[in-house]
């Protein structure tokens, strides 16, 4: 495959009707990485809003998943049009967005993860696109758009309220939905936050959009290593306790 040809491996499972495989990690490692993508994982997601990452992290993450054929996406701290472009240009090819709460801040989430004509995305001479030699004519910004995952997060009460409107804006396709600052902005109510989600993933689903849920199947590296991690101290007692 050509390098400039990168392929977004959730995009290719949701095209083919199937669902991607991944997990998140909230801290630089990408042997970990490395070791996820040998085991067959779609994709990484890369906390950038809770996590310790720096810029060079970033980076040197999104080195590791194409060395295995993993796609890299990353939850950024603002919707910023310069913060994303920050994580694009390090080579992530999918953006998911906390906090998301209205139409506005749905375009300008989308209108920063695209190039022209659909957003306002910069290209330069950085490694995500291969330091200046990638092409630049209208065909290949348009594969590049068609590559990019976006992924808003619906984590407060007002953000179900304008969820109808949400879900019109162009170009946006996925939906998470944060449960834990959900339950918070909702004063610890989990009932009234189960009922508004299970409401908000049926209003998304019947716009034609995608719940994350439903397309991709995702663990963090914490739970997958202290699971393991369980499991072996459980044998190591049964046989040698």
């Amino acid at each position: 495959m050509n390098v400039k040809e990168r392929t977004n491996n959730i995009l290719a499972r949701v095209r083919s009707g199937e669902q991607a495989l991944g997990f998140q990690i909230a801290f630089c490692s990408p042997d970990l990485v490395e070791m996820m993508g040998i085991a067959g994982a779609d994709y990484v997601f890369i906390d950038g809003e809770h996590g310790s990452f720096s810029l060079g992290d970033i980076e040197i993450m999104c080195r590791a998943a194409e060395l295995v054929g993993m796609t890299p996406i990353a939850r950024v701290p603002s919707i910023e049009p310069a913060t994303i472009l920050q994580f694009v240009t390090r080579g992530v090819m999918g953006i998911i967005a906390p906090h998301i709460q209205t139409v506005e801040e749905a375009q300008q989430l989308v209108k920063a993860c695209l190039y022209s004509p659909f957003g306002v995305r910069s290209y330069g001479n950085s490694r995500g696109n291969y330091y200046g030699t990638q092409d630049i004519s209208r065909d290949n910004m348009q594969r590049l758009n068609d590559e990019m995952y976006i992924c808003a997060m619906i984590e407060e009460e007002i953000g179900f309220r304008n969820l109808p409107e949400i879900v019109k804006v162009e170009g946006l396709d996925f939906f998470k939905f944060g449960v834990h600052d959900i339950v918070l902005d909702m004063e610890f109510d989990s009932q009234k936050m189960i009922e508004e989600v299970e409401k908000g993933a049926e209003l998304v689903r019947s716009a034609g959009k995608h719940v994350d849920t439903d397309v991709q199947r995702e663990a963090t590296v914490g739970a997958i290593f202290l699971d393991g991690a369980n499991e072996f101290a459980a044998k190591g007692r049964g046989k040698f306790g």
